[in-house]
């Protein structure tokens, strides 16, 4: 059976790593990670530390994967918004940002595999393996289509949020914190506020987002508000990076 895992760099897709290892479930074929661009300095650290740390122990390095265009370079979903002088499509109600730059760009390194174009060939399907705790049940899609059988052992074993900090943490390992994109319309005020605090460069590039898109309907990255009225007397200075920080409420994806 071939396995390719999701990895999202947060506290669900760590654990869920961690604990087939300490269950001694085989070596996955490929750990695909898709990147945005827009990920925090500490995610991509997180995400070198943790991709040595399970080689160590005979897994295969976390793959990198992004959205490519036809002539194989790729454009950051940050610049992509400002190109066309729009926010992420999830301020307007849509998920086609996920979708374009999550889910199709591990399709498209699968579908470019050999060993997936053999096993999908020969009629046989792949496990995909995606680290939704038990606490988000709701979220999954169970049963498989034409190339793909998807699996969540967080919730196959009942592991919930607060059980898989304790995975990780009993690994030696820091916890990985947020994962998410630094203008995601998701976020709400608090994490606004602490991202220009701990980031004030990336405050400052989400409010050049803001301030580009030609907007009707809504009023900014927090759809119902913008963004530049939340840190608008915020003092932008710099600061060190947390790198070790505690995790937020967001979803690694």
């Amino acid at each position: 059976m071939t396995t390719i895992i999701s990895y999202g760099i947060g506290t669900d897709s760590t654990a869920c790593i961690l604990l087939m290892m300490a269950k001694r479930e085989p070596p996955p074929h490929a750990i695909l990670s898709a990147d945005t661009g827009g990920e925090r300095s500490y995610t991509y650290d997180y995400l070198k530390m943790f991709s040595a740390f399970i080689q160590r122990y005979g897994w295969p390095a976390i793959t990198v994967v992004r959205r490519q265009r036809r002539d194989k370079s790729w454009k950051s979903l940050e610049q992509d918004c400002l190109d066309r002088n729009a926010l992420p499509s999830v301020a307007y109600g849509w998920k086609t940002c996920s979708q374009s730059y999550k889910v199709a760009p591990q399709d498209k390194w699968a579908n470019s595999d050999a060993h997936c174009k053999v096993e999908w060939k020969a009629g046989r399907k792949i496990t995909k393996i995606i680290g939704y705790n038990f606490d988000e049940t709701k979220r999954a899609s169970f049963g498989e289509d034409k190339k793909y059988i998807r699996r969540y052992p967080l919730i196959e074993w009942e592991i919930g949020k607060e059980k898989a900090k304790w995975v990780i943490e009993r690994a030696g390992l820091p916890l990985p914190g947020k994962s998410a994109c630094f203008f995601c319309p998701h976020a709400k005020v608090p994490e606004i506020k602490k991202l220009a605090v701990e980031y004030p460069d990336l405050a400052q590039r989400a409010l050049a987002i803001e301030a580009g898109a030609k907007l009707t309907k809504i009023k900014g990255l927090g759809r119902r508000f913008a963004w530049a009225d939340v840190l608008r007397d915020h003092n932008f200075a710099p600061v060190e990076d947390p790198f070790d920080e505690e995790p937020c409420g967001c979803y690694d994806g």
